[in-house]
């Protein structure tokens, strides 16, 4: 009954780029089920929980995560600000997305957060920036890629 609950309110609420709601949902989820035995992967609400949080996080890459590719000329002013601050964004949901990991199934952590998110958007992003702007975006991508179980990570390359 509590996980159909937290179901709807993930539906009704549940902001995937909010790193604070991540973080908590994340825990909370975690302790539920480490406690609770009957939650495991046959359980029917745990899997309709799972598949909202799936669902949300797919909406949040195709609806919320939107990186302007511009010419170099344009790229000053408001429109640099937009870029970089679209580009903070997709960053900070890719580290939201990791967090996932052991919760959701990794092939699709791995599916939202590295073919969905960084090949479609971060990596174009940062072949059209400048090379000290491309440096500083590979540096934060690259620490958020690192919480990646570096295990998975392996096995998931050489497929």
């Amino acid at each position: 009954m509590c996980v159909f609950m937290f179901s709807e309110l993930v539906e009704a609420s549940y902001d995937p780029i909010s790193t604070s709601q991540s973080l908590s949902l994340v825990q909370i989820l975690s302790n539920l089920i480490q406690y609770y035995p009957t939650l495991n992967p046959e359980s029917k609400n745990l899997n309709t929980l799972l598949n909202t949080i799936v669902l949300k996080l797919r909406n949040a890459i195709e609806n919320d995560v939107f990186i302007p590719i511009y010419p170099k000329q344009m790229m000053e002013g408001r429109m640099n600000y937009f870029f970089q601050r679209q580009f903070a964004m997709g960053v900070k949901l890719l580290s939201n997305i990791v967090r996932w990991q052991g919760i959701v199934s990794d092939e699709i952590v791995f599916e939202l957060a590295l073919d969905a998110l960084l090949n479609r958007y971060l990596l174009l992003a940062i072949r059209i920036s400048d090379p000290f702007q491309a440096a500083a975006k590979c540096y934060m991508v690259i620490l958020t890629i690192l919480k990646i179980e570096f295990s998975i990570l392996v096995t998931k390359l050489e497929q």
